[in-house]
C-alpha cells in the first residue's frame, strides 16, 4: 500500500514539474516575441516635419568649428551610417551644426536604442569624437543620450593663416585660417613639410604642419591643363577681412627689407627670385588679422601654378602663410 502511495505521489510531482516547465518556456517564448515585435503605428498621427538629430560644435572662444568632413558609424558593427548633403555642407560649416542622423533611418531604428559614434575631421585629423544613443518611434528618429553641444578645447593649439594674392596684379583675393592641434615651436624655422611632385603630366604641391603632420595646403599641378586646389576648400572673400585705416603697415616679421629674414619661399614649378617682396605684401599690409600673427616671426610664401606648360598666368596665385 505504501509502495502504491509513493508511486502516485511521484507521478503527481512529475506531472506538476512538466506542467510548470511548459509554462516557463511558454512565457520565455512570449517574452522573446514581444521584444522583436514592432509597435503598432497604424493609429498614430505623425507630423510632416522631417526630423534631424544634430551636434553643435564650437571653439572655446565661441566661434564655429568648420569641419572638412565627418562620419557616423554604428558601434555594433562599424557600419557607416553618415547622413550628409554635400550641397548643404557649406551651410553646416558656417553654422557649425552637423547631422548625426535623420528620419531616413526612422524605419530601421524604430523601437531600438542604437549606439553611434560621430567623428569630425579637419585637415585629415580627428578634432572631435562623441558617442550617442539614438532610436526612433512610429514617427521620427529619437535622441536618448550624448553631448549635442560640444566645445573643442583650444589648449596649446596653433593656427595658420593663408592669404591668397593674385600673381599678375598682386591683389588680395581672400584667405583661410586653419586651426592646428599643436603649438608652434620657439625656433625661427618655418614649421612646414613640403611634398612636391613635378608635373611630368600630373603633379602636386602638398604642405603639412610639421609638429603634427596636419595638412595645410594641397593643390594639383597639371601640364597643359589646370589643376584643382583640394585644400583648403573654403576661403573668406577679401572684403570679409577687416582692415585698419593707417598709413603704417602691419609687419609680422623682423625686417621690411627686400625679403623678411625668416620668410621661406617654398618650391614650385617656376622658382622665383624676388627682387622686391613688398609689392606682394602691399595689399594685405593693413589687414587687422595680421596683428594676431605678429608674435611669430615665421612666414611662408608659395607660388601655386595649377596650370603649367601652356597655361594661363591669370590662374596663378601667391599664398602667404603666417603662424601663431
Amino acid at each position: 500500500m505504501k509502495t502504491l502511495d509513493s508511486l502516485l505521489l511521484l507521478s503527481l510531482l512529475l506531472f506538476m514539474g512538466l506542467y510548470s516547465c511548459d509554462h516557463i518556456y511558454d512565457d520565455l517564448d512570449k517574452k522573446s516575441s514581444s521584444e522583436v515585435t514592432r509597435s503598432d503605428c497604424s493609429d498614430i498621427g505623425c507630423t510632416e516635419q522631417y526630423e534631424h538629430i544634430v551636434v553643435k560644435l564650437l571653439h572655446e572662444d565661441g566661434t564655429p568649428v568648420a569641419l572638412d568632413d565627418y562620419k557616423v558609424i554604428r558601434i555594433s558593427d562599424g557600419r557607416d551610417i553618415t547622413v550628409k548633403d554635400e550641397s548643404a555642407f557649406p551651410l553646416a560649416q558656417q553654422w557649425s551644426t552637423y547631422t548625426i542622423t535623420n528620419d531616413s533611418y526612422r524605419a530601421e531604428f524604430q523601437d531600438k536604442q542604437v549606439e553611434v559614434e560621430f567623428t569630425g575631421f579637419i585637415a585629415n585629423k580627428v578634432v572631435v569624437q562623441e558617442r550617442y544613443i539614438i532610436g526612433a518611434d512610429c514617427c521620427h528618429v529619437t535622441y536618448y543620450s550624448g553631448n549635442l553641444n560640444v566645445v573643442i578645447s583650444e589648449h596649446k593649439t596653433s593656427s595658420v593663416l593663408l592669404l591668397k594674392i593674385d600673381y599678375l596684379t598682386n591683389t588680395f583675393e581672400g584667405g583661410a585660417e586653419i586651426k592646428l592641434s599643436r603649438p608652434v615651436s620657439n625656433t625661427d624655422i618655418l614649421p612646414v613639410i613640403v611634398d612636391y611632385k613635378s608635373p611630368g603630366d600630373f603633379g602636386y604641391i602638398k604642405l603639412y604642419y610639421e609638429p603634427s603632420d596636419e595638412m595645410i595646403f594641397n593643390g594639383d599641378i597639371i601640364w597643359m591643363g589646370e589643376g584643382e586646389l583640394k585644400y583648403p576648400k573654403t576661403f573668406k572673400y577679401a572684403d570679409q577681412f577687416d582692415r585698419i585705416i593707417t598709413c603704417a603697415a602691419i609687419m609680422p616679421f623682423s625686417t621690411n627689407k627686400v625679403q623678411p629674414i625668416n620668410m621661406r619661399v617654398l618650391p614650385s614649378m617656376y622658382p622665383q627670385e624676388l627682387e622686391d617682396f613688398m609689392p606682394i605684401y602691399n595689399d594685405i599690409r593693413n589687414l587687422k588679422i595680421l596683428e594676431e600673427y605678429k608674435s611669430e616671426n615665421k612666414i611662408g610664401l608659395l607660388l601655386y601654378t595649377p596650370c603649367v606648360g601652356i597655361g594661363d598666368l591669370a590662374h596663378w596665385d601667391w599664398y602667404m602663410m603666417f603662424f601663431k
